[in-house]
């Protein structure tokens, strides 16, 4: 049976392969306009980020069933906008925001002409949001 160790292992390294192809998908977003590669593109870059969101939820599981102290610790550095008490909490917010975000860009590209205003606007905003990350992504590592 593996241990917690090589679980949490396991996964980090599983979010460091995320991370490359968030990076790789960064390029490809910042090089296209709008459109619908680019709005699939920024799709997959939000589903790695929740997927990553999920990795980080199960090790953090594992680490507090198993009282793995130092994991916890690793794991927190992901989440330092969050108090250390609530980290479970703040992951699982972040996985809700993840999947939000991603029903909305879902929209956008299933149902263009159904969309409220509001609806495109919150597409906009998400596009600007990602675009932004591209560009962070781009800045690591050059």
């Amino acid at each position: 049976m593996p241990t917690a160790t090589s679980l949490y292992k396991n996964i980090f390294e599983q979010i460091l392969t995320i991370e490359t192809c968030k990076k790789d998908l960064s390029k490809k977003i910042l090089l296209l306009k709008e459109g619908k590669r680019r709005t699939s593109y920024i799709y997959a870059f939000l589903s790695y980020d929740f997927n990553k969101h999920e990795l980080l939820e199960h090790a953090t599981i594992v680490a507090l069933h198993n009282y793995e102290e130092t994991i916890l610790e690793n794991i927190k550095k992901f989440y330092s906008h969050c108090t250390e008490d609530e980290i479970l909490t703040c992951i699982r917010k972040e996985i809700k925001t993840s999947k939000m975000l991603l029903d909305s860009v879902k929209k956008q590209m299933h149902n263009k002409s159904e969309l409220s205003f509001t609806e495109k606007r919150m597409f906009d905003e998400v596009c600007k949001y990602v675009v932004e990350q591209a560009r962070e992504y781009m800045k690591i590592n050059k």
